[in-house]
């Protein structure tokens, strides 16, 4: 035999049993992708760890349908190797050998990639370190990260032993399929008649035909509640269910092939390339309450409307001081941003009841626009006109709008959005036909509906559910929310704003309303903020033969900066007009408040996992001809937003920054830009929709706490380690809003400590404020301390 026809006859012996088991090893590829892949998958995994206690149900579902889905796809192989190759299975050669093992294999592949996927999350715990004499200075601050750092310790352990559980089960399941045919080739040629019947087949083909009705039929009959079925399952239960069904379709439509020689796969796919290429399967149409023209008052006019209404206005002119106006630039970021944004205006306004009828505008991007609407809405629905401002210095425990934004957003927003991906959206991916209430955006938007209706029930209303339009009013105290969207086929970036841009700025900055001439759910517009890629799709408008898509705002730029800059300019342009045609103008100073990432004003030093972060992005990866430019268009957005904070601070705090590294004297809280930034160097956070607990508690500690404002001397502050340099920075921004929004704040500077005894020197030039947070919080003196390899005590 020749040399080319022994390669050939080789090829032969492993082509022919892939070719056999080529539905079970596409389902199986695609699950273990999303079981090992995703980072996503990681923070779920970290999340069941982290809770467990409350979780406990969803982890034993979870264990239990992925055995049954590994001892399923051995059981749809093997049946396929009995029906198409029973003769080869008792072979010596190598297609025999594959035949026998590739079934095991293939039924154990999800747990030994669920295994991976476990490994990979507890080494993404990374060991917090906190040297003794930061937590000298930084007591309660620091108690919470070291509460963070023991629950990562536990997790890990825990996370590692799911490693040896799923992978024994795998193993298991290799092991036993392997012994129950050891030198016993007759059940291959007699086949059990009872395991490999007909019936028990239709049974399993029954079971999966069951579950996809039941969960489309289920959020197309009660979209509302469908939430609770997907939560009460887990997203990893969802998925593994999906693999059941996936696993025994294709081995389905493989098996009529292969009968008929009826291309049905093909067809199938042609089907669901045909229905996308020609728009007839978009679901995605943007959901709209009433479609009718809303006019919308110019930014300048809603502006001064707001501004002459406001209820403190003649408190602070009767002090001869500027009305302090507050403009909010949200980060993107899936379920942490809204966290951070939504946590941090809600713990402001807890201590200062006044706060959230300074704040003008919120500018959100995607996870930041949840934050911002949560905000508003709670706003809306609690805060009352605040005449003569005053602000709760010292410590204070968590108050109404922080236990509310912690209720509705430690919730799992991930499994309807899963369950809704996975069952009646993929259905829509080959019906011709579009069903608006199978999209997946719509489970999501629900979702934030429904966590309104569980979270504040004594509101008496849905805002999420109502109309965006009319959230707003000039007149109120709510801040008004412009939300950041990305037109797909132009780039350019569009707003959902309740006033218009139009003619008021250098950049063209259309609104929605200019385009859907309709009215829209809050829920809604939030989730066309967050329509990020793959997890979401693109939404959708039509008008007559027009056709309009729009995405993520990140897509744009990520922080949400340019647009509040872009306000601030129309703003600051309608007041010189007021100046140069003789008339009154206002008397405001306008702060901007940014919520950002640590690494956006400079780079982290004083701290191991720089250069860990580092490595990871100069590491070579595979795919570079293929991957290159989308991963450099998904990674711009962030630079962009580190250009716009720079062009933010050179407006608001021109001597604040003068190179990346060049350290302000104060971090966020100079000038007229207040900075709170989470810290992606020492900590993981994931973008996604669903955080566990202490994943919350984390950004918690980066959500500004006043009392613990340490004003510590330049020349220790440039030793801190990162963690407790950011975690400062974002408590004294905190401060320095109370300070302003405070009626007391002259007075309490009477009371207040001495700068010596927060460790600044006497001659130093810290504004007073600085110390007023702690003035009512019964804090001895920072103690004594000794920095490492200095002999001499310092403050």
């Amino acid at each position: 035999m020749s040399m080319l026809k022994r390669i050939a006859a080789a090829m032969t012996e492993v082509v022919t049993p892939v070719y056999v088991l080529r539905a079970p090893l596409i389902a199986t590829g695609i699950a273990s992708a999303l079981l090992a892949g995703p980072d996503q998958t990681l923070e779920i995994y970290r999340s069941y760890a982290l809770d467990r206690l409350a979780l406990w149900p969803q982890i034993v579902m979870a264990a239990a349908s992925l055995t049954l889905a590994g001892v399923l796809i051995w059981f749809v192989s093997r049946n396929l190797t009995l029906m198409w190759q029973q003769v080869g299975l008792t072979e010596r050669s190598l297609s025999g050998v594959l035949l026998r093992w590739m079934p095991r294999l293939l039924g154990a592949a999800p747990l030994f990639a669920a295994a991976y996927g476990l490994s990979r999350a507890a080494r993404g715990l990374r060991p917090i370190e906190i040297p003794p004499w930061v937590e000298a200075q930084m007591p309660t601050t620091v108690e919470t990260i070291r509460a963070a750092a023991a629950e990562y310790q536990n997790a890990s352990e825990l996370l590692w032993q799911g490693v040896a559980i799923f992978a024994g089960i795998g193993i298991l399941i290799v092991l036993l399929t392997f012994l129950r045919s050891w030198r016993k080739h007759w059940k291959f040629e007699q086949p059990n008649p009872y395991l490999f019947s007909i019936y028990v087949r239709g049974l399993f083909y029954l079971l999966t035909i069951g579950l996809v009705v039941l969960f489309s039929s289920y959020f197309l009959g009660a979209p509302g509640t469908y939430r609770t079925l997907a939560t009460e399952l887990g997203t990893f239960t969802i998925v593994n269910l999906f693999l059941i069904c996936v696993v025994f379709f294709l081995s389905a439509l493989t098996n009529i092939y292969d009968s008929t020689r009826f291309p049905a796969i093909s067809l199938l796919v042609l089907l669901g390339l045909g229905a996308s290429a020609f728009d007839l399967n978009d679901n995605h149409r943007i959901r709209t309450l009433k479609e009718a023209f809303i006019p919308l008052p110019s930014a300048t006019k809603a502006f001064r409307d707001w501004y002459e209404s406001r209820p403190d206005r003649a408190y602070f002119a009767s002090r001869g001081e500027p009305y302090p106006v507050y403009i909010v630039a949200a980060e993107g970021g899936g379920l942490y941003a809204a966290q951070h944004a939504a946590l941090t205006l809600a713990r402001l306004q807890d201590r200062c009841p006044g706060f959230a009828q300074h704040v003008f505008a919120i500018s959100g991007v995607s996870g930041g626009s949840l934050g911002a609407a949560i905000f508003s809405s709670l706003a809306r629905a609690r805060a009352e006109p605040v005449a003569e401002p005053a602000c709760a210095f010292g410590e204070q425990p968590p108050g109404w709008y922080e236990l509310r934004t912690n209720q509705f957003l430690g919730r799992d927003f991930l499994s309807p959005l899963a369950a809704a991906t996975l069952f009646p959206d993929f259905m829509q991916r080959f019906v011709p036909w579009p069903f608006q209430a199978f999209s997946r955006a719509n489970a999501l938007e629900n979702a934030f509906e429904e966590a309104w209706d569980t979270t504040v029930m004594e509101s008496g209303g849905n805002p999420f559910a109502e109309s965006y339009y009319q959230h707003w009013q000039s007149k109120g105290i709510a801040p008004a929310l412009v939300l950041n969207a990305t037109h797909v086929e132009t780039g350019s970036r569009v707003l959902i704003a309740p006033f218009r841009f139009y003619k008021e700025s250098t950049v063209r900055l259309p609104v929605l309303n200019s385009i859907i001439r309709a009215d829209l759910r809050l829920s809604t517009a939030v989730g066309i903020s967050a329509r990020y890629p793959w997890l979401l799709p693109a939404a959708t408008w039509r008008r007559g033969r027009e056709e309009y898509r729009f995405v993520d705002g990140g897509y744009f730029e990520s922080s949400g900066i340019d647009t509040s800059l872009d306000l601030v300019n129309i703003l600051e342009d309608e007041l010189k007009s007021l100046s140069e045609a003789g008339l009154p103008g206002y008397n405001v100073k306008i702060n901007l408040v940014i919520l950002s990432p640590d690494d956006i004003l400079e780079d982290p030093s004083m701290t191991p996992y720089a250069d860990v972060l580092r490595a990871e992005r100069t590491s070579p990866s595979g795919f570079d001809e293929a991957m290159s430019p989308l991963t450099t268009l998904l990674n711009a957005q962030w630079q962009r937003g580190v250009v716009s904070v720079a062009r933010a601070y050179d407006k608001f705090c021109a001597d604040c920054i003068r190179d990346r590294d060049d350290r302000r004297t104060y971090g966020g809280i100079d000038g007229d830009a207040r900075v709170f930034r989470l810290n992606f160097t020492d900590f993981h956070l994931t973008l996604g929709w669903h955080l566990s607990a202490i994943t919350q508690a984390l950004i918690s500690a980066h959500s500004g706490y006043p009392d613990r404002c340490l004003a510590a001397k330049p020349e220790l502050r440039k030793r801190w380690p990162w963690t407790a340099r950011v975690l400062n920075e974002n408590n004294c921004s905190s401060c320095q809003m109370m300070y302003t929004l405070s009626a007391r704040a002259k007075e309490l500077q009477s009371i207040a400590p001495s700068t010596r005894s927060l460790g600044a020197s006497a001659d130093s030039s810290l504004p007073s404020w600085v110390m007023l947070c702690r003035a009512e919080a019964a804090t001895p003196a920072v103690p004594m301390y000794r920095l490492p390899g200095d002999p001499q005590n310092r403050r």
